[in-house]
């Protein structure tokens, strides 16, 4: 069975290579560029500490800016 994996997976290869397309795509841009577009991404994913609203004292969601019980902006 991986045999014939292997055979399927070169004859797409050479059919690929055969109309011009590259096999595998061609790495853009600069290590350190990606780097920091990756850290961007994983910093944007961290969440900001929970707070408490600071008219009513109940817990807020990490993002809120206004109480949903009091409707106090925060």
């Amino acid at each position: 069975m991986l045999d014939d994996l292997l055979a399927a997976r070169s004859k797409w290869v050479a059919s690929r290579a055969g109309r011009g397309i590259p096999a595998v795509a061609p790495r853009t841009g600069s290590a350190g560029g990606e780097i920091q577009e990756i850290q961007g991404r994983l910093r944007a994913r961290e969440t900001p500490p929970s707070r408490f609203c600071w008219q009513c004292r109940k817990p807020l969601h990490p993002r809120a800016d206004r109480c949903p019980f009091c409707g106090e902006a925060q």
